[in-house]
């Protein structure tokens, strides 16, 4: 495992390129959510204690992805289902913990309750904590975190407070942001969590991403020098 004194603990994963990863290849979109999420998500998931992370967080499902077909939305939902289901023993046996954040109750009930399910299963566990960022989008938590403290007097309104409001209170804040496809942007992704956080952007597609990638971004990570606004 990895000890280096400057390691990041928290790193988020914004996995961006499954549909261009299986256009360039002419293959249905299906393929590259496939590939993405067997080849690319569970591979660098299993890993990441090796490289000292304690939290990682990977965006598989954006509030605007309710905008594509139904088609590809029933897929993408199947594909979760199935992929949690199957790992869930893996992840626990690694003593990973299965964490969820964003608008869960907007998806099928069959797939809220293998994640209800898998997080319960693997809650005790105390290594890395994988939280799955599903139908998450940066200002829809920010939003309903504002909701929560609606009735609160000014006074009451603290940073502290409104980071106990978030969907997770728990998730620490992230040290490192990887965004794949060549996409040099956020796109909303936890402007909370993530003020304070490095950028990568790795050209490859995220179902080419691979633990070594991981990897060399964290040793980029440890050649860089933070700064937290002195």
């Amino acid at each position: 495992m990895s000890t280096h004194a400057n390691d990041p603990k928290h790193v988020a994963l914004i996995l961006d390129g499954n549909r261009r990863w299986a256009k360039r290849r002419g293959l249905p979109a299906m393929k590259g959510h496939w590939h993405g999420l067997y080849k690319g998500l569970w591979p660098v998931v299993l890993s990441a204690p090796e490289q000292g992370i304690t939290h990682l967080t990977a965006w598989g499902f954006s509030t605007e992805n309710w905008n594509r077909s139904p088609s590809e939305l029933e897929y993408l939902f199947k594909l979760f289902e199935r992929g949690i289901r199957n790992r869930v023993n893996e992840l626990n046996h690694q003593n990973i913990r299965i964490n969820a954040i964003g608008q869960i109750d907007r998806f099928p009930k069959k797939l809220q309750d293998v994640l209800r399910e898998a997080m319960e299963r693997t809650g005790g566990n105390d290594g890395m904590t994988f939280t799955l960022a599903l139908s998450y989008g940066g200002r829809s938590e920010l939003v309903a975190a504002a909701k929560k403290l609606a009735g609160k007097k000014p006074h009451e309104i603290t940073e502290e407070s409104f980071g106990k409001a978030l969907y997770d209170p728990d998730l620490p804040d992230v040290d490192l942001i990887v965004r794949t496809s060549g996409e040099q942007r956020l796109s909303g992704f936890m402007p909370w969590q993530g003020t304070y956080a490095e950028l990568i952007f790795s050209k490859k597609q995220w179902p080419d991403f691979r633990p070594s990638d991981l990897a060399a971004a964290i040793r980029e990570f440890r050649g860089r020098q933070r700064r937290f606004g002195a």
